[in-house]
């Protein structure tokens, strides 16, 4: 009757739930039944938030970010409005010997110009005839101009474009750094995935193991069986609990790598517990995995955020070649002002420009023989090819990584889809030895045999799943497309 009631309950015991799979089904072997049916799936998606709201490393990759924003803002302070004053007296024995006074405004422009105005004062008997003035002071206006050196690009200028490209390098090395995160948690999590699993399945084992044994020593009571099938349905037992104790003890070592990604901060709406659960395995479709390998090279070259930090910082490399380039040319910076009375109206035609109550500079400069100047482009110049060969193999290794992970997908997809067929047709074996063994047409050790090869392929297949699932994000990684959808932390 034990044996019997064992042969009733083994498949049921040992069921999975694993499809047979047919050609192009998205995901052999998908549904897994839970350890508990009172415990909370945790997915990866969910996971994924819950790393990027709180991760310390999430948190400073942001920071890129924030960093060239302000690298920007500082470069764009060049041509902010300058407001400045200026005062200088000296009194003694009643007698003012100088009291001189300047407000000067000034608005620098895009082109390597600067608009000057602004008072000047100056009156007393030592003060020098430059900064003399009659009455109550002049007003003046001009512009400052680089004619020469620092007409089409100069330090400002280049700071700017310098910010621009920092931001955009900024939001890179955020997509960079956050993807490595997300990359490294995503394969912990497929190896809790994997760990979940095989205690499910050495569990189920050790049930069966248990029945079994249970069964044999009855039947060994009422004189049905030998005494060496019960120690040998013990050593099964014996054998399969420790195996049970040591995938447990996987499990509870992988829950707390999953553990160690969630900080201060995050919702524990879901803590990763002992009932906690994996989300069920499937295969989505990918664009990176279309019918033409060329285009998702082109896209993982176009997309990779490493690739892309690389290419902006040969930009910034451009930049400083341009502003190299402009220190070749001579300095010719002229000044211009036009000065009038305070109170009086704009001089008149006759008196304006370089006719009269005008101030002007002229500088002028060349370095004779630019060393200098030659060898600040040449060093630009060795490092420009130096990142431009580290892209082209950054590319290059880009193309190899897609091109061997394409091809892991493809024979995981493959294994996959066979090893869910060898779990169905180890489940009939097992099933099979189990109605000839309660008939007395086998043996303890074959339905052991059955049952032990059974659950080895289950465990396979569930590492498939987990091989699969980390190639998966090893693609996704290399186009940057971990964080997508994601909303990472805003500071301040």
């Amino acid at each position: 009757m034990a044996g019997l009631a064992f042969a009733l309950a083994g498949p049921a015991l040992g069921q999975t739930n694993l499809p047979s799979p047919q050609a192009g089904t998205p995901a052999p072997g998908a549904t897994l039944r839970p350890l508990s049916a009172q415990g909370r799936t945790l997915t990866q998606r969910r996971f994924f938030e819950r790393v990027a709201e709180s991760h310390p490393l999430v948190r400073q990759a942001v920071l890129y970010r924030k960093f060239g924003e302000a690298q920007l803002l500082e470069a764009r302070g060049n041509f902010d409005p300058k407001l400045s004053y200026f005062n200088a007296q000296k009194r003694q024995d009643g007698l003012v010997y100088y009291d001189v006074s300047e407000a000067k405004g000034l608005v620098p422009l895009r082109a390597g110009l600067n608009l000057t105005g602004g008072y000047e004062f100056g009156r007393g008997p030592f003060v020098s005839g430059e900064n003399f003035t009659s009455g109550p002071g002049l007003y003046f206006g001009g512009i400052e101009l680089q004619a020469g050196r620092g007409l089409l690009i100069d330090a400002r200028r280049a700071a700017v474009l310098q910010g621009k490209n920092a931001v955009q390098l900024g939001e890179q090395l955020t997509r960079a750094y956050a993807n490595k995160v997300l990359s490294l948690a995503a394969k912990d999590y497929w190896s809790f995935y994997f760990a979940y699993h095989q205690a499910q399945f050495l569990r189920e084992g050790v049930d069966l193991a248990q029945l079994r044994y249970d069964g044999v020593r009855q039947k060994f009571r009422v004189g049905e069986e030998a005494a060496i099938d019960t120690v040998e349905a013990e050593i099964l037992l014996q054998d399969r609990s420790n195996q049970y104790l040591e995938a447990q003890n996987e499990l509870r070592n992988a829950r707390m790598q999953l553990q160690r990604y969630l900080w201060e901060g995050s919702k524990e709406v879901d803590p990763i517990d002992s009932l906690t659960s994996p989300e069920a395995f499937a295969m989505p479709q990918v664009a990176l995995l279309g019918p033409d390998p060329a285009a998702g090279r082109d896209l993982i070259v176009s997309q990779n955020p490493d690739l892309a930090s690389q290419r902006i910082e040969l930009q910034q490399l451009d930049i400083d070649r341009r502003l190299a380039l402009e220190n070749f040319r001579p300095v010719a910076d002229i000044k211009y002002q036009f000065i009038n009375k305070y109170g009086s109206s704009l001089p008149p035609p006759e008196a304006a420009f370089f006719r009269n109550n005008y101030r002007f500079g002229l500088d002028l400069a060349m370095p004779l023989f630019l060393r200098k100047e030659r060898g600040k482009l040449a060093q630009i110049r060795i490092k420009t090819e130096q990142a431009r060969l580290g892209l082209k193999q950054a590319e290059r290794d880009a193309e190899v990584a897609y091109r061997q992970t394409r091809n892991d997908l493809s024979v995981f997809r493959s294994m996959i889809e066979t090893q869910a067929r060898m779990v169905n047709n180890y489940r009939v074996l097992r099933d099979g030895e189990s109605i000839k063994f309660n008939l007395g047409e086998s043996s303890l050790f074959l339905v052991n045999t059955r049952e032990t090869k059974l659950i080895e392929s289950e465990v396979k297949l569930v590492a498939l799943h987990a091989k699969w699932q980390k190639a998966l994000v090893q693609l996704q990684a290399l186009a940057g497309a971990l964080t997508d959808g994601l909303t990472l932390p805003t500071i301040r």
